[in-house]
C-alpha cells in the first residue's frame, strides 16, 4: 500500500536518514524488511540498525544470513560486505 510506495520512493531518493526515520515511524514489518535490505545493500556502517530492523520484521532467515556470513572486519577497522542481496529482488516480491 501507501507505506510500501513511500519507503520505495525514499530508497530511490537515496536519503538513508529518511529511510531509517520512516521505517521507525511506519512500524510495519514489510517496511522494516525493505529498509534493512536497503541498508545492507549500501553497506550501512551501523550494523545494529540493520539487525534491529530484521528483528522487528521477524525476518529470521535474513537476520541469520546478515549476521552469519554477510560481514567481515577489514584491517582498517571498517565493515565490508562479502555477500549482498540485490535490493531490486527484495522490492519485487512486495
Amino acid at each position: 500500500g501507501d507505506r510500501m510506495n513511500s519507503i520505495k520512493a525514499l530508497i530511490r531518493s537515496g536519503d538513508t536518514d529518511k529511510v531509517i526515520k520512516y521505517a521507525n515511524i511506519a512500524r510495519n514489518k514489510s517496511v522494516y524488511k525493505v529498509a534493512a535490505n536497503y541498508l545492507q545493500t549500501i553497506d550501512y556502517a551501523d550494523s545494529t540498525v540493520v539487525s534491529n530492523f530484521y528483528k522487528k520484521a521477524s525476518a529470521t532467515k535474513e537476520l541469520a544470513r546478515y549476521q552469519g556470513s554477510g560481514h567481515i572486519d577489514t584491517p582498517e577497522g571498517t565493515r565490508k560486505l562479502t555477500q549482498t542481496a540485490p535490493l531490486d529482488s527484495s522490492l519485487d516480491g512486495i
